[in-house]
């Protein structure tokens, strides 16, 4: 990324966010009203967590649509960012990706800590289903873009076919330069779903321990977790725990007085965060201890705004939205480039008015995505 950038002002840049994730839920609440499958499918008891996991797909985006012209390579000459606008948009990336880990670390903690028995073919076969058609769709729709923009094809077809085994991998393997096109560009978020997969192959050994160990499993997983954050300085397995450990909490009710409590601790969080969130490092110890005491607040309280309809829609195209957001930015952001106006010449509005179509439009293709390819392996 080019280190000598003209500068916008901060609070532009914070508006222009803020305009992309209305551009998110404003779609959003129309194609919940029409399609009911979107919101009928979430289950009562965790409703609120679909919704939680909508705001951070879309807090994740926030990370990605501004910075889209660099990714396209092509150096913005007019409303470069300064270091304290890409902290900006970088700690709204991280933030999402925290709340998925620990969405999925109270969830799946909830089941084998208090579960007698677990038919582990059937879980695997389940997270197959869930994960596997969604990430597949979008891998073929990254190839068919990558196809487009690096046409012609200089390479043999043979290097081609040896190559495909690392984009459909779930970012377990790098992904390839293919046809001098760098395949992270479009499906780079897969980094995160490695790491869900490596903690869904550690939970049959977590099981095991915890039915021969009781809770002495459980502290030696917590000590492990945060002795690597505190160790490195950064850690992405502590967050996945930070969730693990509100599952108790998860199976209570609280009363108003505790309700109160976690909102007003949730609040002082999000004050700091605001503070001082952008100085932190992205992973480090001490957004671990902000995005824990904040997750188990939300856990007490479980916010009713995160069981709106619109929320609970986002929630549930959310893993759609996740893997295709990056390459609809991409495409739309290329094809102005190449047909109607050169990008790194844009006024700021005109730049926000293509990221905001880019997000309206992906909003809408993961949707389709949730309906015609995700929900039917679901329901098999």
């Amino acid at each position: 990324m080019p280190a000598q950038l003209f500068e916008i002002p901060f609070i532009i840049a914070l508006g222009m966010s803020a305009a992309i994730f209305a551009c998110i839920l404003l779609p959003m609440f129309i194609l919940s009203c029409i399609c009911p499958k979107l919101t009928t499918d979430a289950h009562e008891n965790t409703r609120w967590l679909d919704g939680l996991r909508g705001l951070a797909a879309a807090t994740v985006s926030l990370n990605h649509a501004p910075l889209v012209i660099h990714n396209l390579q092509q150096a913005p000459t007019i409303f470069p960012y300064t270091p304290h606008d890409i902290a900006l948009f970088k700690f709204f990336g991280s933030m999402g990706v925290q709340f998925f880990f620990c969405i999925t670390g109270v969830l799946f903690a909830d089941k084998i800590l208090f579960a007698e028995k677990i038919n582990w073919t059937a879980f695997y076969r389940k997270r197959l289903l869930r994960l596997v058609p969604g990430y597949f769709a979008a891998c073929v729709l990254a190839l068919v873009i990558a196809a487009w923009y690096s046409w012609p094809v200089k390479e043999k077809f043979k290097s081609l076919i040896v190559e495909l085994p690392s984009i459909f991998s779930f970012g377990l393997m790098p992904l390839p330069n293919v046809n001098s096109f760098d395949f992270v560009r479009l499906i780079g978020v897969n980094w995160s779903l490695a790491l869900e997969w490596r903690f869904y192959v550690m939970l049959p050994i977590i099981f095991i321990l915890h039915r021969k160990f009781r809770w002495f499993a459980v502290v030696g997983v917590v000590v492990f977790a945060v002795s690597d954050v505190i160790l490195t300085g950064a850690s992405f397995w502590v967050f996945f725990v930070s969730g693990a450990m509100c599952a108790p909490i998860m199976r209570r009710q609280f009363a108003m007085w505790t309700r109160v409590t976690g909102y007003i601790v949730a609040s002082a969080i999000l004050v700091v965060y605001a503070c001082y969130g952008g100085k932190f490092a992205g992973y480090g110890p001490e957004r671990w201890v902000l995005m824990t005491g904040l997750f188990s607040s939300l856990v007490i309280i479980r916010p009713w705004i995160l069981t709106t309809k619109t929320i609970v829609a986002m929630g549930t195209v959310s893993y759609s939205f996740y893997l295709l957001h990056v390459m609809i930015i991409f495409t739309v952001f290329e094809v102005f480039h190449i047909y109607f106006m050169g990008v790194t010449f844009p006024a700021v509005p005109y730049f926000t008015i293509f990221a905001c179509a880019s997000m309206a439009f992906a909003v809408m293709l993961s949707t389709i995505s949730y309906l015609y390819v995700e929900r039917p392996f679901m329901h098999l």
